[in-house]
């Protein structure tokens, strides 16, 4: 499955669920509702991939190679431990948790002008 499909998939269920749980719970739908719905939903989405777009940058490399390094010197046995990089370990993974809390971030501030 592509990457634009996973995340098409993705937004289409929470929508589904999220206007279900209207109808069933409030039986009105305002706009007000849709935003501050949407917002919360969204703000789980940015903030794992935002973290994961910051650690794939390689801003923790520093610190995961020293504390590696730490521990391989205070090792008593003579384990030939491998230094990876932290941002190595990430792929691409993030574009699809930004791509999904952008979507219901700007469905958010969108309701949010209609208000």
């Amino acid at each position: 499955m592509t990457r634009a499909k996973k995340i098409l998939l993705t937004i289409l269920i929470l929508l589904i669920v999220m206007f279900s749980i209207f109808f069933l719970k409030k039986k009105s739908l305002t706009p007000q509702l849709i935003s501050d719905t949407s917002f919360l939903i969204s703000l789980p989405f940015l903030v794992i991939g935002g973290f994961m777009r910051v650690v794939k940058s390689g801003s923790f490399d520093t610190f995961h190679q020293s504390m590696q390094a730490f521990w391989k010197r205070n090792a008593k046995t003579d384990e030939n431990f491998e230094t990876h990089q932290l941002s190595s370990m990430i792929e691409t993974g993030y574009y699809y948790w930004l791509g999904t809390g952008a979507f219901f971030l700007v469905l958010a501030l969108l309701c949010l002008v209609f208000i």
